[in-house]
Formats: structure tokens, C-alpha cells, sequence
């Protein structure tokens, strides 16, 4: 990264005032980026096959700053730390947040999985893609289990069958991934005033990680690297709100008191919602998207001339690379409010196809592709 030493005044404001020069290093340019691996073992297809190419591809990014989502197990994350640390950035932030899982109610009983333990052990005991597997072929004893219980699967979906099942027989996880929020910042500018902000949440803990970072135009610019609920359509809603959507809309208020301040301001992650964009790009919560717009925020990357989406049917992992011409849902932002220097550059990234082993067919590297921008 280029950068130009400057003298800035630093004025520290007491009972009796005082000033003292600093020398700060100020970039002539910052490339932000955002990326969700989709490393979800037993729900993201081809997980296992696609971990290392997808961790050696986030880790050899140009960004100065890339906000990571859905890494989720502590050796994933522990690899991708390294090989990112190797490749230069001096930043790989992760705050692991355990959930606390002693006392839990059993969630499911043997009612609930008298049907479906043999019809899973017969039909998916082997499968990389649990969750669509058991859907797909166990749809009707899925559907005969309490909602407790089909909660407690989802949140344990990580694990293999047998440990899923029993885990919720003797009192499972109300958390996937053991309470971990998957989220990472990787940077190769100091981060300062480091804050880790647990979101309310279901099923997924939700979280921002913040830290400051100095802006080329001088300013000390907050990012917020963040991932927010998804409307889960295959698991009932068993949190405090009245729905999936209403729990999205609790955090990006509290996105939106987290983000005031009087510097610019920088929001990089999967916020599950999308506005309309041209005739490719659907919506997807969009009056949520609205209250940030309102809040100030602002897309480059949206506001270009032909946005693409982020997560797009005729991606290999999510509808099988069904050509529809690029329809989908623009999910994965970068967002800017009341910065003061220029744009350029804003695009979408991570959208080759790649070769795995043991899989026929080319697959794009992440269901999510990312988006990236340059500030000057």
C-alpha cells in the first residue's frame, strides 16, 4: 500500500486544553473488501472440498481491509489467520464468544426422531450436504418434529448426524458453531479501539467487530465488519421477536446507533438484505436497507451502472448454475457515510469458477461473492 507521511495536529481536549504533533501515516488509497466463505460444513455444497482453495483465495486478496464471514470452526479460522498473516496483513481479528451450554433442556425427545433417526441413518449418514440431504429425502419426518427440536438440529447441523442427535437428546446448543459468529477483519493497517458488539439473535450469534482506521483523507474512519440474520424459511423462528424478519430489523437499529458518530463511517459484511436494482438485482428486506440509507449510508458498488448480485442463482452452490442471466439478491455490502474523499473501483469479486478435487464440475469458490472498492 502507497502512503504519504503527513504532520497532523492532535489536540487532546482537558481542563486546561493541550496540542502535541504527531506523525501519522495516512494511505493514499484504502481498498475495502467484503467476503462470506460460506465454509458451513453439512449446508454450504462442497464445503469440505472448497475449504482450502477459498481460505488461500481470501487470504491472497489486495484489500487493505476484508471484513470475513462464515468461517466458522476454530480450524478454519486458525488456517486462515495464518495464511493470512503470510500473506502480509497485520490484522486477523477474531473474538471467539463460546456459548455456555450446561443446563440446557432436552430439546428432542424420542418422539421427535423415532421416524426420522432411521430415515436419515439410512439415506444421509454419509453426506457432505446434511441439511439438503435430510430436507430433500426425510421431508416428512422432518416436519413431524417440534419446533425445539428442529431448532436444536439446525444449531448443531456442523456436527455429524450421530452427534447431532445426540446432542439434542441430552440437551443441545442453542447456537450453531458453539456460539462463534464466523466473523473476521483482516487488515494491513493498524487497527485502533478494537470493540466486539454481540447482536441479539436465534439460532446464529450475531455480532459486529469495530475497530478505527486512518482514512486517506486523514480522518480516523470506523469499520464495522458484521453478518446479520438471515430469513431462514426451513427453521421456525423460536427467538424473543416475531419473526426472522423482525429480529434483522432489531440489529440493523442497533447497527445504526453503533455506526453514529462524526467521522466517516464504514459498514463491510452479509446484511441479508438487498434492494432492487435494474432488473437482475430483486429485493430482499429492502425497507430494512432503507433505514440505513435514512441513517446516511450509501453503495457505491449499488450505485454504479449495472450492479450485479451477490448472491445469484447461477452460482454452481446455490442453484446449481442454472442460467438466469445473473437474477439474484445483492446481500453483501460495502457502505460509506460522510466520507469525504473519492471512490473508484467499487465491483464484485470472487465470482471465478474453480476446479475441486474429487467434484465433476467447476464451482464458484463461495454461494456469496464479494464486493470491493477503493477509497482515495
Amino acid at each position: 500500500m502507497s502512503v504519504r507521511w503527513l504532520l497532523v495536529l492532535v489536540c487532546m481536549a482537558t481542563s486546561v486544553g493541550c496540542s502535541a504533533e504527531q506523525e501519522l501515516e495516512v494511505p493514499e488509497q484504502l481498498v475495502v473488501e467484503t467476503w462470506n466463505l460460506g465454509i458451513a460444513y453439512n449446508f454450504v455444497p462442497y464445503a469440505i472440498a472448497r475449504r482450502d482453495q477459498t481460505i488461500a483465495a481470501a487470504a491472497a486478496s489486495d484489500a487493505d481491509i476484508l471484513c470475513i464471514q462464515e468461517v466458522w470452526t476454530k480450524e478454519d479460522v486458525a488456517a486462515l489467520q495464518k495464511a493470512a498473516g503470510q500473506a502480509g496483513f497485520i490484522e486477523t481479528w477474531f473474538v471467539p464468544t463460546p456459548e455456555d451450554v450446561t443446563d440446557l433442556p432436552i430439546a428432542c425427545t424420542v418422539g421427535d426422531t423415532q421416524d426420522l433417526q432411521p430415515c436419515a441413518e439410512d439415506k444421509c449418514l454419509k453426506s457432505t450436504e446434511l441439511a439438503n440431504c435430510v430436507q430433500s429425502q426425510c421431508g416428512s419426518e422432518l416436519g413431524a418434529v417440534s419446533d425445539s427440536c428442529l431448532t436444536c438440529l439446525a444449531s448443531n447441523l456442523h456436527l455429524g448426524l450421530e452427534e447431532i442427535l445426540l446432542n439434542c437428546a441430552k440437551g443441545g446448543a442453542k447456537f450453531t458453531y458453539g456460539g462463534d459468529t464466523g466473523l473476521l477483519l483482516l487488515s494491513r493497517v493498524p487497527l485502533r479501539n478494537k470493540k466486539l458488539t454481540i447482536l441479539d439473535s436465534t439460532l446464529v450469534r450475531r455480532a459486529t467487530l469495530q475497530a478505527s482506521v486512518t482514512a486517506p483523507t486523514g480522518d480516523s474512519m470506523r469499520v464495522t465488519c458484521t453478518h446479520l440474520t438471515a430469513a431462514l424459511s426451513s427453521v421456525p423462528y423460536s427467538g424473543p421477536k416475531a419473526s426472522w424478519k423482525e429480529e434483522q430489523k432489531g440489529q440493523v437499529e442497533r447497527l445504526v446507533e453503533l455506526t453514529q458518530g462524526s467521522g466517516p463511517e464504514l459498514i463491510l459484511g452479509d446484511l441479508n438484505m438487498s434492494p432492487a436494482a435494474g432488473s437482475l438485482v430483486k429485493a430482499e428486506f429492502p425497507d430494512h436497507y432503507d433505514l440505513l440509507v435514512a441513517a446516511g449510508f450509501t453503495s457505491p458498488y449499488l450505485a454504479g451502472s449495472a450492479p450485479k448480485c451477490t448472491f445469484c442463482i447461477d452460482n454452481t452452490l446455490v442453484g446449481q448454475g442454472v442460467d438466469t442471466g445473473g437474477e439474484g439478491v445483492a446481500i453483501d455490502h460495502a457502505l460509506l457515510k460522510g466520507y469525504g474523499g473519492s471512490v473508484t473501483d467499487a465491483q464484485r469479486s470472487y465470482d471465478q469458477l474453480v476446479t475441486l478435487d474429487g467434484v465433476d464440475d467447476k464451482q464458484h469458490l463461495s454461494d456469496h461473492f464479494g464486493v470491493r472498492m477503493t477509497l482515495r
